[in-house]
């Protein structure tokens, strides 16, 4: 069957007119990721206070703190670490 063939076909538009309703208009925007090291960093940093690494990573083990994984890497959602960081401002623990 030549290309032709297969374009003239009935199923061949609506095949596409079907693939093309599934695309959607405009792409969804990503929220901003850190890596944990930024992440730590920002937290320390705007806070001033002493969280370890160590305790960081555990925070995202336990469920504390929400994560996402990337391959072998972490990522931390710019929303999550705000938050966070305002818990700790507001003298809650996290």
């Amino acid at each position: 069957m030549s290309i032709d063939a297969v374009s003239s076909s009935p199923r061949a538009g609506s095949e596409i007119s079907n693939f093309k309703s599934q695309i959607p208009a405009e792409p969804a925007t990503a929220a901003p990721l850190l890596t944990v090291v930024h992440a730590w960093r920002m937290l320390c940093r705007r806070t001033g206070g002493q969280v370890s690494r160590t305790t960081f990573y555990r925070w995202i083990n336990e469920g504390r703190l929400n994560a996402v994984r990337l391959g072998y890497r972490f990522m931390i959602p710019l929303a999550e670490i705000e938050r966070v960081i305002q818990l700790s401002l507001d003298g809650e623990r996290l």
